[in-house]
């Protein structure tokens, strides 16, 4: 029991005080780490360059701070940039530096859907 009490007044102690002014201004502003992610599926070479980056703009200007990008290929009609193309490879290659230039994160994930 008094190893409990010493480790919680150690850990109370390691935690700054923050005012309730600092509380409600970061709530209302939170800082880029506590910004919500949303799943951003491709539906099969169906990507376009300036959509991606309208959809991202429209992501940040709402909050966003990542995107989970997943290339879905099943039971969808396949679209003119096929999966690693050239094309496809610029598109990402814009992706990731428009997200950057934007503050998000991307975050790639595998699998057809």
């Amino acid at each position: 029991m008094i190893r409990l009490a010493t480790f919680a007044l150690a850990l109370a102690g390691a935690i700054p005080a923050v005012s309730s002014q600092t509380l409600e201004s970061e709530f209302l502003t939170p800082p880029d780490a506590a910004r919500p992610g949303v799943y951003w599926t491709i539906q099969d070479g169906n990507q376009d360059r300036d959509e991606m980056v309208a959809d991202m703009d429209a992501l940040h200007e709402v909050g966003f701070g990542s995107i989970l990008f997943m290339e879905v290929d099943r039971g969808i009609a396949k679209g003119p940039v096929p999966f690693m193309t050239p094309t496809w490879q610029d598109n990402m290659a814009n992706t990731f530096v428009h997200a950057g230039n934007l503050g998000m994160e991307v975050i790639l994930m595998t699998g057809p859907g």
